[in-house]
């Protein structure tokens, strides 16, 4: 979980901060440095930034996956997700033309 987890944030962070020429994102460095700051910000861009690239794709699922995965990180309690919880909502990411990647549930 927490491998996917990073995954995630790290692939939001890398297309953001890709060139205008890439992607036809114009982030002002400033603006890219506030949103790489926290998850929660990092969604937000990604809403504001790129909303047709998210066609499909639940932010609130990703969202409350994080926050699950930090509580049970740092409490270091040894809990963890359920299995079948766990396996049924895993988020992947997957080749797709619209990004370059996309986030997926299965």
């Amino acid at each position: 979980m927490i491998s996917i987890d990073n995954a995630v944030e790290l692939m939001i962070k890398t297309y953001l901060g890709l060139p205008k020429r890439i992607t036809g994102l114009s982030i002002p460095r400033k603006e890219y440095n506030d949103i790489a700051e926290s998850f929660p910000a990092l969604l937000d861009g990604l809403e504001k930034h790129a909303p047709d690239k998210l066609d499909g794709i639940d932010l609130g699922t990703i969202e409350w996956y994080h926050r699950l995965r930090n509580e049970l990180y740092h409490q270091g309690n040894g809990l963890t997700v359920e299995r079948g919880t766990e396996k049924g909502d895993r988020l992947l990411f997957r080749g797709d033309a619209r990004m370059g990647f996309c986030l997926t549930h299965w």
